[in-house]
């Protein structure tokens, strides 16, 4: 091939290979700088979804808005009424904050009061358009672009952890860095992800080029020596004209020339997907935010495990990811907005509908092991122990002392089980018609007639009802007395 020359042809225009005319890096200018987070985030749909799962996880934490002299709540998530007058839309306020420092590690709110230095707006500013400046004595300062001008703002708070009194401030949220000392940080969730984002984006453009080409691979052709530089070019405006584009695809061209041979220099679709690579980059960037990766693929979990996977796996995003992200937010919000006017944010994680479901299945739990203890007190020691459920000293005591009463109370039965009653068992059976009257109105007193139960078991039994909150408590209460008399 050393007498021909090289033509390429990838789709979109033919050029020798010789030359760098025609070539040009891959991407898009704008705003956001190229190969940014920010950018990626609009580029990656993995990415933009992860930035996304993990704003709306943050934003999903109920909260209340408490005042610091009493401890007294003023507002809350669960009926929102926006008391201060600053945050109308608290669930957005905190997504755009863990959007922002997703993709930058930064948030920012102008503060503006009035005249008398009160908190009248709380304002939203994009983390590209605030500069942060450090000046040779330490303090620093923030300037944004207003108009043409170049404006300074104090922080709302100094490194002193003095309050801004300005009308104007700056709320700064920068996540934590353990190699900055006082400034942004060098890395967050979003820049984390950046190497894998850029992976697939590169492979997203490399496919997108395929499919412009008209699903062609990227060709050389070469062309005899002695071919001259016109029938080149009309050579090149053919195979442009006619290959050029999806549409044009499965076109067929004929060549009229002595020798043309093509010569595959690039992939095709087959080539491209790398499954293997991809899965493994997307999970990179789930792991960069800390998102369990099945949460990326809502529509393959139920054959991952089903309910128990998603549950699980909501219980990790909220514990492992959002809820440290949310009280971080909540420290600096606290320390340069809500404490300087006499308040602080205070999560309540505990009253999402996830731990609520959590908190029944324990209190479920409890009510069994309550109504075991009840029931055959010895037996169920003996089990806690085979199931490796340990006892503490105090508890031990206090079983201990509750089977001593109910040894008591068999005694105290015992004239009736010896034949005092009518007839055999014939006590037994009137607590269990006590019982299930009892069962009907839990929780309130509920007398029951009867010459066959003693009477301090009656009197105690009567005094102990009005105490039990379910019908589990009441089933305990009778249970002993039952057994002792049946």
């Amino acid at each position: 091939m050393d007498n021909m020359d090289i033509v390429a042809y990838d789709g979109a225009k033919a050029v020798t290979i010789w030359s760098d005319e025609g070539w040009a890096p891959i991407g898009a200018t704008g705003e956001v700088e190229k190969d940014s987070p920010a950018y990626l985030a609009a580029a990656v749909a993995w990415l933009y979804r992860c930035n996304r799962i993990a704003a709306n996880a943050v934003a999903s934490i109920p909260f209340d808005i408490v005042r610091v002299k009493d401890n007294q709540v003023v507002d809350s998530t669960a009926d929102w009424q926006n008391k201060l007058e600053i945050m109308p839309h608290p669930e957005k306020t905190m997504w755009l904050i863990a959007s922002a420092q997703g993709l930058s590690g930064k948030a920012y709110f102008l503060k503006a009061a009035n005249s008398s230095g009160y908190l009248k707006k709380l304002r939203y500013l994009s983390p590209g358009s605030v500069r942060f400046e450090l000046k040779d004595d330490g303090s620093f300062v923030f300037k944004r672009k207003v108009g043409n001008q170049d404006v300074a703002f104090p922080p709302a708070v100094d490194q002193d952890e003095a309050a801004s009194r300005a009308k104007e401030s700056i709320a700064y949220l920068w996540m934590p860095d353990p190699d900055v000392e006082l400034g942004p940080p060098l890395k967050f969730p979003g820049k984390a992800a950046l190497a894998a984002a850029g992976v697939v984006a590169n492979l997203d453009t490399a496919l997108q080029g395929y499919f412009q080409r008209g699903m062609i691979k990227v060709t050389a052709f070469s062309v005899p020596a002695n071919t001259p530089p016109g029938e080149k070019e009309r050579f090149e405006n053919k195979v442009r004209s006619f290959l050029s584009g999806v549409r044009n695809s499965f076109r067929t061209i004929f060549l009229r020339a002595d020798k043309i041979t093509p010569v595959i220099m690039g992939e095709g679709l087959g080539e491209m997907q790398n499954n293997t690579l991809v899965t493994e980059k997307r999970e990179d960037m789930a792991a960069a935010y800390g998102i369990p990766f099945s949460k990326l693929l809502s529509s393959a979990v139920g054959g991952l495990g089903g309910s128990g996977v998603v549950e699980s796996d909501d219980r990790d995003l909220i514990m492992d990811c959002a809820l440290p992200w949310w009280k971080d937010i909540a420290r600096e919000l606290n320390r340069q907005v809500f404490e300087p006017m006499g308040y602080r944010m205070v999560e309540r994680h505990e009253t999402m509908e996830l731990f609520q479901a959590v908190e029944r299945s324990r209190s479920d739990a409890l009510v069994n092991y309550v109504n075991a203890f009840s029931t055959e007190p010895e037996l169920a020691a003996a089990w806690a122990e085979v199931l490796g459920l340990k006892i503490p000293p105090e508890a031990e005591r206090i079983i201990q002392a509750y089977i001593q009463k109910k040894e008591q109370r068999r005694a105290e039965m015992s004239p009736l089980r010896q034949g005092a009653s009518p007839g055999p068992g014939a006590a037994a059976d009137d607590l269990r018609r006590w019982q299930r009257k009892a069962l009907k109105r839990v929780g309130q007193p509920c007398e029951f007639v009867s010459e066959r139960i003693p009477a301090a078991v009656n009197l105690e039994i009567a005094r102990s009802l009005p105490d039990c909150g379910d019908e589990g408590a009441v089933r305990a209460l009778f249970a002993g007395y039952i057994d002792g008399a049946g």
